[in-house]
């Protein structure tokens, strides 16, 4: 209320200082309106002042017969120059009382800003402490009301603990025949209910598999959609692969445009090719779907030993895909993933694999993957048992100095990795001197 009070003075003052803006907004025309009469008198007295000139020089031709006329019009000029001064002064005068002017309304205009910005300030306070008043005094009456709810819940409990006593009491005086009758039908129930259980059971496992056949039923499905598509819309990469010669050993297709149905046709040419040990898809649109068709057709591979997919847009998923392919595959010994937004999944997914027997990779980049101190912590964990890995590169990434540290502690474990790229990362110089 005092808020308000304020803002209900403030605005009665903000009305004022209107009208004493519109005043001297007033006050300017009329200087404005004097200053161009005065121009106008300007304008009469230079007339003036031209027509006497005029008559000056009619009077030279007559000087010796009309002297006393020469006299009179030079003291009418003398006149006519002391009005013009006159007027010269009153105009300076003017534009001084008009300078002044416009100097007061600036500083009126720069006083009103300030006052309308802490108007507006005062204004979204009071919006705001309204809107938690409003909130508190919902969450009161939602506490309010569930209060009321746990009340009747407690009555009703209690309705029902009376009638449970009166039920005891009552069966305290049925006969024991009765009783024994009530117990057979119970543990009759008691088996009935067992029995519904277990054939509970067997359905819920029933559904599992049903389930786990529907989903990989609609996974072979997809993945032969994929591969439709990929036949479909890969007509031009398929005709390329398909015009190497026999003797090839290099897939070269970086800046191709390529994009995952593309891909695709390439893992499909890897798996029936026995003699690619190296494939560039560099600088394409590949990806996670991509990056998973090749990973299915490397599983098996055991020829290609490089893979370069830099500044694809491959992502976490294509990368776990990746991973898991290395996990399988022996011979892959170059990875490159530079660019390809690997992030810290990625990188964790990777750096498990690096810790498996079965892993042979020895050159790995992650350059430009947004990896953070989580992924290089994970990846310094699995430098420690790591024995193939001899060059590792993880800058222009997010690394700060608590993951340069992991890794350093790291390196005094790793015995075969020669070559550790940490470069433009936002470290401090303590991890340089590390």
């Amino acid at each position: 209320l005092n808020a308000k009070k304020q803002y209900i003075q403030h605005l009665e003052k903000m009305k004022e200082k209107d009208g004493e803006i519109k005043d001297i907004k007033s006050r300017l025309r009329e200087a404005r309106d004097e200053a161009k009469h005065l121009d106008h008198k300007k304008k009469e007295v230079e007339e003036n002042l031209q027509e006497t000139e005029a008559e000056l020089k009619r009077m030279e031709d007559e000087s010796y017969r009309q002297k006393g006329m020469i006299e009179k019009l030079q003291a009418k000029l003398e006149k006519v120059q002391g009005v013009q001064e006159a007027t010269a002064k009153d105009l300076a005068k003017s534009e001084r009382l008009a300078e002044g002017y416009r100097a007061q309304v600036a500083e009126e205009k720069s006083a009103f800003q300030t006052a309308r910005l802490k108007w507006e300030v005062e204004r979204d306070i009071l919006a705001e402490k309204e809107r938690r008043s409003a909130q508190s005094a919902t969450e009161q009456n939602i506490r309010l009301r569930a209060s009321e709810d746990t009340v009747r819940e407690m009555e009703r409990e209690t309705r029902r603990l009376d009638e449970g006593m009166k039920l005891e009491k009552n069966a305290a005086q049925l006969e024991r025949s009765t009783c024994d009758k009530y117990r057979v039908r119970v543990a009759e129930l008691e088996e009935k209910w067992s029995d519904s259980l277990r054939q509970k059971d067997a359905a819920e496992q029933e559904l599992k598999m049903v389930r786990a056949e529907l989903e990989e039923t609609r996974h072979h499905l997809q993945e032969s959609a994929v591969w439709h598509n990929a036949r479909v819309h890969g007509r031009r990469t398929t005709r390329a692969l398909l015009a190497f010669p026999p003797e090839t050993q290099e897939v070269l297709f970086g800046s191709q445009n390529l994009v995952d149905h593309d891909a695709v046709m390439v893992s499909e040419f890897l798996i029936n090719n026995l003699m690619i040990v190296s494939c560039d898809l560099s600088c394409n649109n590949i990806g996670p779907q991509g990056a998973t068709a090749l990973a299915q057709g490397l599983v098996n591979n055991r020829v290609l030993t490089s893979l370069n997919l830099k500044d694809n847009i491959v992502g976490p998923e294509g990368c776990k895909k990746l991973a898991t392919m290395l996990a399988g595959n022996r011979v892959i010994e170059r990875l490159n993933l530079m660019g390809c937004g690997v992030g810290d999944e990625g990188c964790m997914a990777l750096a498990e694999v690096l810790m498996m027997p079965t892993c042979n990779v020895q050159i790995l980049a992650l350059r430009f993957n947004d990896i953070t101190d989580a992924g290089a912590e994970s990846m310094a964990l699995a430098m420690e048992t790591n024995g193939t890995l001899t060059e590792l590169g993880l800058n222009s990434n997010q690394i700060t100095d608590d993951g340069i540290a992991a890794l350093t502690v790291s390196l005094a474990l790793n015995d075969t990795l020669k070559l550790l790229r940490v470069t433009e990362n936002p470290y401090g110089r303590e991890s340089l001197k590390r």
